[in-house]
């Protein structure tokens, strides 16, 4: 199978990638700092199924991401972000990375706002 980088929902592979990176350490960070509960379990399993929808995006005829998947994803680049900047000592590449995150997270929500017709 031929790998494209065309974009998909808006996103090319790289920023799919990014972000199933940013989904799998919110999940991580649901299960490790969220009491045990029904909501814990449905939020984590929501979350593994949407690392498996952006995974199966270029492949499939899904065309854009619904406005539940988009909640995840900038609650996750939220968490990810503010981690990063209290845990990570501050240089430009960490700044840079985090720049483009908060950047991802604009365009996704923008674009949940206002779908293009």
């Amino acid at each position: 199978m031929e790998e494209s980088n065309e974009p998909v929902a808006g996103m090319t592979r790289s920023h799919l990638q990014a972000v199933s990176c940013i989904l799998y350490f919110y999940e991580r960070h649901l299960w490790n700092f969220t009491a045990p509960s029904v909501r814990r379990t449905r939020q984590i399993v929501e979350v593994q199924l949407l690392l498996v929808k952006l995974q199966l995006l270029p492949e499939t005829g899904f065309t854009a991401l619904n406005r539940s998947d988009v909640g995840y994803i900038e609650a996750a680049i939220t968490v990810f972000t503010a981690q990063a900047r209290e845990k990570i000592q501050q240089t430009p590449q960490r700044d840079e990375v985090l720049a483009r995150c908060e950047e991802l997270r604009t365009f996704l929500v923008e674009n949940a706002r206002h779908p293009d017709p």
